[in-house]
């Protein structure tokens, strides 16, 4: 059985689809488990993680916040040998929480900082990302968009800073399919969506990021960063990285052919 430890019990799609196993296929068994529900695990989730040949952790912001320190601590310390940290990333708000992943064999880090393997989120390989970017032509409508990150306590309302119809979304009870096409519409994007900045970024489309924690700053593809009510000067230095698919893709497949058996040997979908 393979088990993968990410946010689940929420309304934030970038989270949802961040979960490597879903897009693995050839595993007899599997459970998605809430990271949160790990420091006091029910009986079900204790024999899921017990009996697990290995514990997938990430993607997602799930390291440096003091929200996910005690379910990390605790699956760290019971299940270090069988851990493997796939795509998980800082999302630290006061700087004053650091992870530590000490002992853990297996660790790729979607923020690009050198000191472990970087291995971005695994929703680069979904195919609603695939979709967009081969129908770009199909969805566009032009113009600048935003995309809200409109779940969770740090929400930052993006202002439209003079800018006339300007179309709006937000991260929150969507499908990917809805945010994607809504991407690939737009000739720039502003977002104070993580998955916004990255989902842009892949498909070739100019994007601003709107920080609201430290995992804005910590991206491969380097993105302007401006404030909510004053990024419109921010959209000259907005650049495409052509490659950037391709890059997070195959940083994917290295990192999973690196993985143990149970995992390496399973395909993606």
């Amino acid at each position: 059985m393979l088990v993968n430890v990410h946010r689940k019990a929420t309304p934030n799609r970038g989270d949802l689809a961040s979960a490597p196993l879903s897009y693995l296929s050839g595993h007899d068994s599997s459970a998605y488990i809430d990271i949160l529900d790990c420091a006091n695990p029910c009986d079900k989730i204790q024999r899921d993680l017990d009996s697990a040949a290995h514990i997938i952790i990430g993607g997602g912001g799930l390291l440096d916040n003091a929200k996910f320190s005690n379910s990390l601590s605790e699956l760290i310390t019971k299940y270090q040998k069988k851990i493997i940290v796939w795509g998980a990333g800082s999302n630290s708000i006061s700087n004053s929480e650091r992870t530590s992943l000490l002992g853990l064999n297996y660790i790729g880090l979607r923020d690009f900082t050198g000191e472990h393997a970087w291995v971005p989120c695994a929703s680069c390989l979904s195919k609603d990302i695939k979709d967009a970017i081969r129908n770009r032509g199909e969805n566009y409508v032009g113009g600048i968009g935003i995309l809200e990150n409109n779940s969770g306590q740090n929400t930052h309302l993006v202002g439209n800073c003079g800018i006339p119809n300007i179309r709006r979304i937000g991260n929150k009870k969507v499908s990917m399919a809805e945010m994607t096409r809504f991407i690939s519409s737009c000739d720039a994007l502003i977002t104070s969506s993580y998955h916004g900045v990255y989902w842009a970024t892949l498909m070739g489309i100019p994007v601003i990021g709107i920080p609201t924690s430290s995992k804005f700053y910590h991206m491969k593809h380097k993105t302007p960063l401006a404030k909510p009510n004053d990024w419109i000067e921010a959209l000259s230095d907005a650049k495409i990285h052509p490659n950037a698919w391709e890059e997070c893709v195959q940083a994917n497949i290295k990192f999973k052919n690196s993985l143990p058996d149970a995992v390496s040997t399973l395909e993606f979908i």
